[in-house]
């Protein structure tokens, strides 16, 4: 992952994780494997606004991308974002939070082989420590469909001994062929 800085204030960003994050189930076990939240990015507003800011360089180029093709169709209305959708989950110790997020957005993905639900997205892991923040970026699975339905689901865990967080993709039962991952919550690991 490449790493940037990324200018939030902590203080800002801890208390719109506390009311955006939901997930279908819940557990006390950080390695229990939970539904990644899938949040609209389309019409931005308060309870997007943190994710919004998170990828708002390729929301950007996403929407200039859309306006050159509606420049081609004469009565094409359009109100927001193109579609764009983010899966993400957070991780929160006393000391650090981490919050890893993948945009789902038809111009700025590749479809995973073999599927054609699953496609391979910008990946961002944003880390606020100390009143600081990193971020890094890579490539992971995108997957919005409802947990426990046959539509393919991104899935989320954090393994405390490696600190690591598993990522895959569901569809049913079975798991999606080149999902997998995991990725460290710290850069030196």
């Amino acid at each position: 992952m490449a790493r940037h800085a990324f200018l939030v204030a902590p203080v800002l960003c801890a208390s719109i994780f506390s009311s955006a994050v939901r997930s279908e189930s819940h557990s006390d076990d950080p390695k229990a494997w939970r539904a990644m939240t899938v949040m609209d990015l389309q019409l931005v507003g308060p309870q997007q606004a943190f994710h919004a800011g998170i990828w708002n360089d390729l929301i950007s180029n996403n929407n200039a991308a859309q306006v050159a093709a509606a420049a081609k169709t004469p009565n094409l209305l359009s109100i927001g974002n193109p579609p764009a959708r983010a899966v993400f989950v957070t991780v929160r110790s006393p000391q650090v939070v981490v919050v890893l997020s993948i945009l789902g957005a038809p111009r700025l993905c590749e479809p995973l082989s073999g599927s054609t639900s699953v496609l391979r997205c910008p990946m961002r892991l944003i880390r606020f420590e100390n009143g600081k923040s990193s971020m890094r970026e890579g490539r992971g699975c995108f997957a919005g469909g409802k947990p426990g339905s046959n539509e393919p689901a991104a899935y989320a865990s954090y393994d405390t001994s490696s600190r690591m967080i598993r990522l895959g993709v569901l569809t049913g039962s079975s798991a999606v062929e080149g999902c997998s991952q995991s990725v460290p919550v710290r850069e030196s690991e």
